[in-house]
């Protein structure tokens, strides 16, 4: 089992050497969460928007309700080719894995 110290360092205690375990951590707790934002987007009223919502429970569905009252999109993993203006330009198979993916927005 891997325990985190609130300030980083990580104790290993093997499952065997468990004797009782008491949770101190009640109503309060740090969960780190990658929130992508596209490089267009105003970065600092998204950070606020966060910050803002951090302290309460279902803080992703919160986020993303506030973002979205607030024109902040989500970023979604894309892939964007760019090349030659000819179809010849670009691999048949760059094309094909091209055409399978959802547009961004």
């Amino acid at each position: 089992m891997w325990l985190r110290y609130h300030r980083g360092p990580v104790y290993t205690v093997p499952f065997g050497d468990l004797g009782a375990v008491q949770n101190l951590s009640h109503d309060w707790v740090i969960d780190k969460r990658r929130v992508g934002i596209p490089y267009d987007s105003n970065l600092e009223k998204a950070r606020k928007l966060i910050k803002a919502i951090a302290h309460r429970r279902k803080a992703l569905a919160m986020i993303k309700t506030a973002c979205d009252a607030n024109g902040v999109k989500f970023a979604f993993p894309t892939v964007q080719i760019a090349g030659g203006t000819e179809a010849a330009a670009v691999p048949a198979s760059v094309a094909a894995a091209a055409s399978t993916i959802r547009p961004a927005g």
